[in-house]
């Protein structure tokens, strides 16, 4: 039953829903968050899932550009939508939304990423998570077709924590 998105996703007052696949609507619990990565871990009830089957992280390390994206979200509340494009970059930096601490590593795509899509998957050709999609390049108030994922290597490596719960502190300079 969990669930990894992003922070932006959930630092939010009130309950946290999430929607399957199949429609159904299931109350999730915050449980830890990394507002320095954007990343944050959430729990639904396990019997809720019971059959799915759980995405498997790659290694966002072999991610080359010029290979398959896919991006799996929401984009405007269109429910289950999937955009394809390539990995337009890799090892991107941008500012996280909180605290203005560059994001390193990221991996750039032009898969259309759209308001909805933030915390979905990031998949390479064989459906596995290369990271998880977290914002877009915005020019002018205008998007550009420049979207960016956390890679799956950092989800791995924070994932015990975020799951343990509480605020996981990345110290910088």
């Amino acid at each position: 039953g969990h669930i990894v998105t992003n922070n932006h996703v959930i630092d939010v007052p009130g309950e946290i829903t999430v929607r399957l696949y199949d429609g159904r609507k299931v109350r999730a619990t915050r449980l830890g968050s990394s507002p320095a990565d954007d990343l944050a871990v959430i729990k639904i009830d396990a019997e809720a899932v019971e059959g799915i089957t759980p995405l498997r992280l790659a290694d966002s390390d072999a991610v080359v550009p010029g290979q398959m994206a896919i991006a799996i979200g929401s984009p405007f509340r269109e429910v289950n939508s999937i955009s394809v494009g390539v990995v337009s970059g890799i090892n991107r930096s941008r500012a996280s939304n909180e605290l203005r601490r560059p994001i390193p590593g990221l991996v750039q795509t032009d898969a259309a990423l759209n308001p909805g899509n933030s915390g979905g998957p990031l998949l390479n050709a064989a459906g596995e998570v290369i990271g998880v999609n977290s914002a877009v390049q915005v020019v002018s108030n205008v998007q550009i077709g420049v979207g960016y994922a956390i890679p799956s290597n950092t989800v791995a490596d924070l994932l015990p924590d975020l799951k343990a719960g509480g605020e996981y502190k990345r110290p910088w300079l």
